[in-house]
């Protein structure tokens, strides 16, 4: 039976207002910190809600698009001092919601994402044409113009950053955005669109939540959406590319980059333990967010997990001779590594089991704790 803790029920944000699902339904948010641990319930959206949101942004593009950009800057600005503000409490979502380790990944990400709309905030005035010298004869000039509504997908696992990534450069050329997190992850991204509601007008930013079935394939084939931005799986990438195809808009795809590893029986464990861990920070340094890459642990009867192995929620094997399990942080990111490593996804229970006793290496707070 799925346990149920501290369940909140969510709303998501469509022309200004916080909204249910046109029928109703919604879906549960758990934890990768303790299997089956509900911890929210979001609208489980379809076409029609992907149409108003889409709508909304549409009939909100011609006033934003009227915006000085230095004044679409400054509001980025107040949003990202806001978000600055609220950096402990987006981070405890994050790592409710992810398993992100709070130190590492979870309260960098927070931080990270209030530096990009600063960051982009600052750029307001720096949004210029060119003029072109072609003669005395002839003025030429160029001026860069908004595209529209823009379609921006994101995976769960660095939600908010990712996020901030697609929202705050679009909104300061002034577009308006539709914003789908993953089902895994919407609760951040759903905090993050509370804080930008204060300082947009309203179909601005919409957020919708749901499956990428549900509500990923209708957001990128609507005729009003005129850009995708999409980060995720590779076979994903590909079917929104023939979709946006059809219609010759402009798509960003960011694909893959689950960097597995295989492991052969005849590696030393400790050593290369040792060694993942090590690539996991080093990885995380360097601006990679290591927490979201899986790796391939050999499975044998004589040989086991290491016990120190980090964030360990679900997994997939191999169901020949002498395969691999691939370690993951949550059951959707353990498909995603099985298919990658070409394995049959099974759930591994008796491994499994080590998410009760998950701290992650390098952080502060374990997920369990900032559960409520």
């Amino acid at each position: 039976m799925t346990a149920v803790a501290a369940l909140r029920r969510e709303k998501m944000f469509i022309g200004g207002d916080w909204v249910e699902s046109a029928d109703g339904r919604t879906f549960d948010v758990e934890t990768p910190a303790k299997r089956g641990r509900v911890i929210a319930q979001v609208p489980r959206s379809g076409a029609a809600d992907v149409d108003r949101a889409v709508r909304a942004a549409a009939a909100a593009f011609p006033a934003w698009r009227a915006v000085a950009p230095r004044d679409r800057g400054r509001m980025l600005l107040r949003i990202a001092d806001d978000l600055e503000a609220a950096v402990e409490d987006l981070a405890r979502t994050v790592a409710s919601e992810t398993g992100n380790a709070m130190r590492t990944q979870s309260r960098p990400e927070a931080k990270t994402t209030a530096d990009l709309f600063r960051y982009f905030g600052g750029l307001g005035g720096e949004i210029k044409g060119e003029t072109i010298p072609l003669g005395e004869a002839m003025f030429s000039y160029t001026r860069r113009e908004p595209l529209g509504v823009v379609a921006a997908i994101v995976p769960w696992n660095v939600p908010i950053l990712i996020s901030a990534w697609k929202v705050a450069p679009a909104l300061l050329t002034g577009n308006t955005v539709v914003l789908k997190p993953s089902a895994n992850a919407p609760l951040s991204v759903l905090a993050l669109a509370r804080i930008c509601e204060r300082h947009l007008p309203k179909g601005v930013l919409n957020v919708v939540t749901g499956t990428g079935e549900e509500v990923g394939t209708p957001l990128a084939e609507h005729p009003l959406v005129a850009k995708i931005s999409f980060t995720g799986n590779t076979e994903t990438g590909k079917a929104i590319l023939r979709l946006a195809a059809d219609r010759i808009i402009p798509v960003t795809l960011e694909l893959g980059g689950k960097s597995p590893q295989i492991l052969f029986p005849d590696a030393d464990d400790e050593r290369t333990a040792e060694g993942v861990i090590a690539a996991f920070s080093g990885a995380d340094l360097a601006g990679d967010w290591a927490g979201s890459m899986p790796c391939a642990w050999p499975v044998t009867e004589d040989i086991k997990m290491p016990p120190h192995f980090p964030l360990t929620s679900d997994v997939a094997r191999y169901q020949g001779d002498g395969v691999a399990v691939v370690v993951a942080e949550s059951r959707a990111l353990a498909k995603d590594a099985a298919e990658l490593v070409e394995v049959e996804y099974e759930p591994l229970d008796a491994i499994a089991t080590q998410e009760e006793r998950v701290v992650a290496e390098a952080g502060d707070v374990a997920p369990a704790e900032v559960l409520p």
